[in-house]
């Protein structure tokens, strides 16, 4: 298969394609046939050499990835084959197949694909982590999301108000429209406003 390597830590320019084995699906493994992966911010550092647990290079990036299952190892179901999935990956996503486990992948629902499968997880997970494990978001709650027009910021807009919670949200000013049409109940400009004063006087 093919995969893209960090050589070394630095520009993009350091990203290598190289030709490596297949991986083998050992006990409880399943193989994914990767159709497309998700490139975030945390991709990036790790290609820098300044994200923290990134692997020494030369590495595998690639923190999400979907696609479908082609290899079931010892242990796994053969009714695994075949299925459209996304994976979380600990880097190794920018490959043309990856091992990971039926419990760490989730279902892509009907009529959806690979390459909004692969742009899930990232954002998804770390706003629902975020908001409902760490600050318990509750119905009728205020929520302030900074950066709310990036990619996590537009995630946990979209599940806060899933919960029927109250947004504020900042960004800079070009991107206060997009937000409103989200459902953002009220904007603030980091840029040219104190984001304390202003979440002062809205609450």
């Amino acid at each position: 298969m093919k995969a893209v390597f960090v050589s070394k830590f630095g520009a993009p320019e350091t990203l290598e394609v190289r030709s490596v084995p297949d991986p083998v699906a050992g006990h409880g493994q399943i193989r994914i046939r990767v159709k497309a992966a998700g490139l975030n911010f945390a991709d990036c550092m790790a290609r820098m050499g300044i994200y923290p647990g990134a692997p020494p290079a030369p590495f595998i990036p690639g923190l999400e990835c979907a696609g479908l299952v082609d290899s079931a190892g010892p242990g796994v179901s053969p009714d695994w084959l075949g299925r459209r999935v996304v994976a979380p990956t600990w880097f190794g996503g920018y490959a043309e197949a990856l091992l990971t486990t039926p419990e760490d992948v989730l279902p892509i629902p009907e009529g959806k694909s690979f390459e909004q499968g692969a742009a899930l997880a990232v954002t998804y997970l770390t706003a629902l982590h975020g908001l409902h494990y760490l600050a318990n978001l509750q119905e009728g709650d205020w929520v302030l999301i900074h950066t709310a027009a990036g990619g996590v910021g537009t995630a946990a807009v979209q599940l806060a108000l899933l919960r029927k919670a109250g947004v504020i949200g900042t960004a800079s000013a070009s991107k206060h429209a997009f937000l409103r049409e989200m459902g953002v109940q009220h904007t603030i400009d980091y840029r040219t406003q104190d984001f304390e004063v202003e979440v002062a006087k809205l609450t």
